[in-house]
């Protein structure tokens, strides 16, 4: 490396991204969100089935699972998108470098 220019805002962003990237708390809500409405479903067809339970109870569970697991697929594409701005600032950090 002969000569770096001035990268302290990209470093700032780099830690901004790493740290983006590696976050699970939205990741572990969605996922025990989701786990919690799918036991709640069993639990609803149990009772359904001894008359305990409305049907609308059932279908309304189920809606809410579909909305739990766009949740969860969101995201994950949320984590995703955000390694891919840690790789791009890495690659802009990368060509402030003057290398002989």
């Amino acid at each position: 490396i002969l000569a770096v220019m001035d990268d302290d805002i990209l470093r700032a962003s780099l830690e901004v991204a790493r740290r983006s990237m590696n976050a699970e708390g939205l990741l572990k809500s969605a996922q025990a969100d989701l786990d919690m409405k799918t036991l709640e479903q069993e639990k609803l067809k149990q009772l359904r089935e001894r008359d305990h339970a409305s049907q609308q109870e059932v279908d309304r569970i189920q809606t809410e699972i579909r909305i739990a697991e766009a949740r969860l697929l969101s995201v994950k594409e949320d984590l995703e998108v955000k390694q891919l701005e840690f790789r791009r600032i890495e690659s802009q950090l990368k060509q402030r470098q003057v290398v002989a």
